[in-house]
């Protein structure tokens, strides 16, 4: 009886820490929503009203760049939208400490490295 009731507690305690309803779609999903070029745009928004975008030139090329990347996307032109993405990430290379600051740039371009198209 004392085994028995061990093993209940132990299916029980693994219950509790093991989710059942994951799968590695349902993961794999959530992290293409996550790293998308629409939490992108977002992050750059938030970057620029935190103040770590100092020219407004700049974060209009940013945002313009990560528009047409997404534009391209919906159109089916997945090469031509990597194309962006990476020039994206060069100009914040080449601002970083500049024009934008070295944490929002670092940061926009961990989001937009993490993009899988």
């Amino acid at each position: 009886m004392k085994k028995l009731m061990g093993l209940i507690i132990m299916v029980v305690a693994l219950t509790l820490i093991v989710p059942v309803a994951s799968s590695a779609s349902d993961t794999r999903e959530r992290r293409t929503q996550q790293y998308s070029i629409d939490y992108a745009i977002r992050t750059l928004d938030s970057v620029n009203r935190g103040g770590g975008i100092y020219n407004g030139g700049v974060y209009t090329t940013l945002s313009m760049q990560l528009r047409k990347a997404k534009r391209l996307v919906a159109r089916e032109n997945v090469g031509s939208a990597k194309n962006v993405l990476n020039a994206t990430v060069k100009l914040l290379d080449a601002q970083s400490g500049n024009k934008i600051s070295e944490r929002g740039a670092y940061t926009l371009s961990s989001v937009i490295t993490r993009i899988r198209l």
